[in-house]
């Protein structure tokens, strides 16, 4: 999740990234509450073939509620959408952004090889680049650390994601 104002013809607007994955299920919105944080997911779930065991968030309220000397607390329906879905969700820690891992260097990526500088139409027109990108760009570059592509990783870790529920 990342946020930034973005210069689209119709005028400059606040928006969210909504990401998931290093093989990235990339989509731009305006809102990062919990109804649209629940329907991404289910996208990026079935745009990526499965759901992975355990997924890492920034400390948004949509997720976390807070955090306490008794641990997080996080959203009660989030997690009741988690239990649906299989997954573990788990917090960064507060202040700590190595947390994170690399999640961060993924935005700067977006930032210099798929907006750079470029102005958008609209919403949908920018949903519509970053989807083409993804496929011809981010999805088939070669990654330093495993000598292969998203996609070839995606591919050879697909079998050990969790299925999707036969009723999402």
């Amino acid at each position: 999740r990342g946020d930034r104002t973005q210069h689209l013809r119709e005028g400059r607007r606040r928006v969210y990234l909504f990401s998931y994955s290093r093989r990235q299920y990339l989509c731009w919105v305006e809102s990062m509450d919990l109804v649209t944080t629940m329907c991404h997911h289910v996208h990026a779930f079935h745009h990526l073939g499965g759901v992975a065991r355990v997924c890492l968030y920034d400390n948004f309220k949509a997720v976390v509620l807070r955090h306490d000397a008794d641990g997080v607390f996080y959203h009660p329906k989030f997690l009741a959408f988690a239990t649906h879905y299989g997954f573990r969700p788990q917090a960064c820690r507060v202040r700590r952004p190595q947390t994170k891992g690399k999640v961060e260097r993924k935005f700067h990526y977006v930032e210099t090889s798929l907006l750079n500088g470029r102005t958008f139409d609209t919403l949908e027109h920018l949903n519509e680049v970053t989807a083409q990108w993804l496929a011809e760009v981010a999805d088939v570059r070669v990654l330093r650390d495993f000598k292969e592509s998203p996609r070839e990783r995606h591919q050879r870790e697909q079998p050990h994601l969790l299925p999707l529920p036969t009723c999402d």
